[in-house]
């Protein structure tokens, strides 16, 4: 990386210094999801272990997954009242969509039923 022409001191060697990663770095994914990790798990969510890119949080009333890809992110839960606290904090750390219940995801097809969930590819 160079220093812009603009910020160059006559006869001074000096450096920029980056205070956040830049969006097309490399480390930029893994910086992402580092800070995600952290934040997510100040609401004791937990890795999962055969894949880290899913989160799991037990709660009084049952349980609360998260499953993270790239930036798509898909809640589910067996209390909606955990989901839609998960959703407002994860609103006041990032930038947020709420999609509503989704139709698909990492191309596998998701009808809600009346008590279930089927999924197809």
């Amino acid at each position: 990386m160079e220093q812009p022409p603009i910020y160059v001191a006559q006869g001074k060697n000096k450096v920029c210094r980056l205070k956040k990663t830049i969006y097309s770095l490399k480390q930029n994914p893994w910086a992402w999801f580092e800070k995600f990790n952290i934040t997510i798990s100040g609401i004791d969510f937990h890795r999962c272990h055969s894949d880290y890119s899913v989160f799991v949080q037990h709660t009084k009333s049952g349980i609360v997954v998260l499953t993270i890809y790239v930036d798509d992110i898909l809640l589910s839960d067996s209390d909606s009242t955990e989901l839609l606290e998960t959703n407002e904090y994860l609103k006041h750390y990032f930038v947020t969509k709420d999609m509503e219940r989704p139709k698909y995801f990492l191309g596998i097809e998701v009808t809600n039923q009346k008590h279930s969930v089927l999924f197809s590819q």
